[in-house]
C-alpha cells in the first residue's frame, strides 16, 4: 500500500509544537535564575554564620581577641587577630566572588565584631553599639543577619 498525503505532520503543526516548546523552555530557564539567586544568597549567609562561629572558636582556642570584619565595599568577611599595627589575617571569605552576592551593612561602613577568649564579644571593641545588620543580596533576593553587641547572631 502506498502512503497517502494525510500521513505525518504538516509544517504548521511542527512550527506550533516548536513554538510552544520554546515558550515553556523560557519559563523554565527564568525559574532557574531565581532559584540560583536564592541559593547564592543562602550560601553566602551560611558562609558568614560559619565564619562567625569560627571567629568565636579561634578566640577561645587561642586565648586572645579575634575580630570578624565585614567589608561591604569588597563583599568580604575577614577573621583577624593582633593589634591594629600588626594585624594577622586568619581567614578571608570573598562572598562577592564565591557566591556572586553583594554585601550591605546597616551603616554602609565596615562592621567589626571582637570576640574575646571567653567566647563573647567585647562591646567596647565592636564598631557598633546596639546591633548591626548585614544584608546578602543577589537578583532581588535579600537575606539578613543581625549582630548583637555580645556576639550573638539573629537570622530573621
Amino acid at each position: 500500500m502506498g502512503k497517502s498525503r494525510g500521513d505525518g505532520f504538516s509544517m504548521i503543526e511542527l512550527v506550533m509544537v516548536l513554538a510552544v516548546g520554546g515558550i515553556l523552555m523560557g519559563i523554565v530557564l527564568g525559574s532557574f535564575g531565581e532559584v540560583g539567586s536564592r541559593m547564592s544568597v543562602r550560601a553566602a549567609q551560611n558562609a558568614f554564620l560559619s565564619a562567625h562561629a569560627q571567629a568565636r572558636a579561634l578566640a577561645v582556642e587561642r586565648g586572645e581577641v579575634v575580630r570578624l570584619v565585614v567589608s561591604p565595599s569588597t563583599a568580604t568577611v575577614t577573621i583577624e587577630r593582633g593589634p591594629v599595627g600588626s594585624i594577622e589575617i586568619l581567614e578571608i571569605l570573598d562572598l562577592g566572588a564565591d557566591n556572586n552576592v553583594s554585601l550591605a551593612t546597616s551603616g554602609g561602613t565596615p562592621v567589626t565584631l571582637c570576640m574575646t577568649p571567653r567566647g563573647y564579644a567585647d562591646p567596647t571593641c565592636n564598631s557598633f553599639n546596639a546591633s548591626a545588620t548585614v544584608d546578602f543580596s543577589r537578583g532581588g533576593r535579600v537575606s539578613r543577619v543581625r549582630l548583637l553587641p555580645l556576639g550573638q547572631v539573629e537570622t530573621p
